[in-house]
């Protein structure tokens, strides 16, 4: 919880909405911060918008004051507020971009989650989970879900991001799935595993457990997703030259090193400093894991390649190789500070 007085103590934020009217034409979107002390109103504001679901977030100073402000969204609407004063830095109710950016034949839905970020520039970003349906009336009722990204010191809109289709290839099911998309939720973690990105955590059911009679829900999956910090290429020929790139912004001048394997483990696969790879033992892991052979150094912005050239060797046609970095704390040999997300890469003739 952030401390917005300045006490030591954490302090908190309760975000609800009214409808003024009695219908749902007439919501206001209210928030107030209470003390962590004691529970008194450090500051309270009021302004049209919201929704049934409503989610603040907080965590991150863009204002430059030296105490952490929030982002407020709900039903259609984000905001931005002073953690210090509770004034209302921006607001967008209904902004343009939330149905200029809706994918063909869909229309919005609702913002399900918000959470503050920083990217390598140092800008403070919002990511905005945004629900999209099928335009009703359909025969074929879909659904997914999209991250919006909104600098969180103008209230510009920066761009959207796509989530993956499947939880392919730890799991086979659909990420997005009407049926049980309002039984589920999903949340805001924060930076969880050092890399300077934020996490969000989400409940993806699990359709091959479903049975009749079970219960009237599949049991879900808890699926941890973060932002992309290695990019290996789709597809190399046996024989050609495989470049693989990282960026992790909290780690700029940081040694790393680039973990292969041709076998995926969902399971957890070979641990580095207690950090799970989900890579299969096998003699590629070998080699890149005690040899180090394709390492690097991040530059200032947290950015390193890794090149290097496949084995000529037909056998490896129709097979895939998993990749994945690990970034070295500062000043050790065996101590990890971050992984970076996993690459796949199909090797072809």
């Amino acid at each position: 919880m952030p401390d917005l007085d300045g006490d030591g103590v954490g302090d908190y934020v309760v975000q609800w909405h009214v409808a003024l009217g009695g219908t749902l034409n007439d919501l206001v979107m209210q928030s107030s911060a209470h003390s962590g002390v004691d529970g008194h109103v450090l500051w309270s504001n009021s302004a049209p918008g919201g929704g049934f679901q409503n989610y603040p977030a907080s965590g991150l100073d863009f204002t430059g004051d030296g105490v952490m402000d929030l982002i407020l969204s709900g039903g259609r609407t984000v905001r931005a507020v002073d953690g210090a004063t509770g004034a209302i830095l921006w607001d967008h109710v209904e902004p343009d971009w939330i149905h200029d950016s809706a994918p063909e034949g869909m229309v919005a839905g609702g913002i399900h989650a918000s959470m503050l970020t920083r990217a390598p520039t140092g800008r403070v970003v919002a990511t905005i989970v945004m629900r999209y349906q099928t335009a009703y009336p359909s025969n074929d009722y879909t659904m997914i879900r999209t991250i919006h990204h909104v600098d969180a010191a103008t209230g510009v809109w920066l761009g959207m991001a796509t989530m993956p289709e499947n939880l392919q290839p730890w799991f086979p099911e659909p990420f997005h799935d009407w049926e049980w998309e309002d039984r589920y939720w999903q949340r805001p973690l924060g930076d969880v595993d050092r890399d300077g990105l934020g996490e969000y955590v989400f409940q993806v059911a699990a359709n091959l457990y479903d049975e009749p009679g079970v219960g009237s829900n599949p049991p879900p999956y808890l699926v941890t997703l973060g932002q992309r910090t290695l990019w290996a290429p789709e597809r190399v020929k046996a024989g050609g030259r495989f470049r693989a790139e990282v960026r992790i912004p909290s780690s700029p001048g940081q040694d790393f090193f680039l973990l292969a394997s041709r076998t995926f483990d969902r399971r957890g696969g070979v641990e580095v400093d207690g950090w799970k790879t989900h890579l299969a033992p096998d003699a590629w892991l070998t080699r890149t894991l005690t040899s180090r052979a394709l390492s690097g150094v991040l530059d200032a912005e947290g950015h390193g390649v890794v090149e290097f050239t496949l084995p000529l060797n037909p056998a490896l046609a129709g097979t895939a190789l998993y990749t994945k970095a690990v970034v070295l704390e500062p000043g050790t040999t065996d101590r990890v500070w971050t992984m970076s997300t996993l690459g796949r890469t199909e090797i072809v003739d």
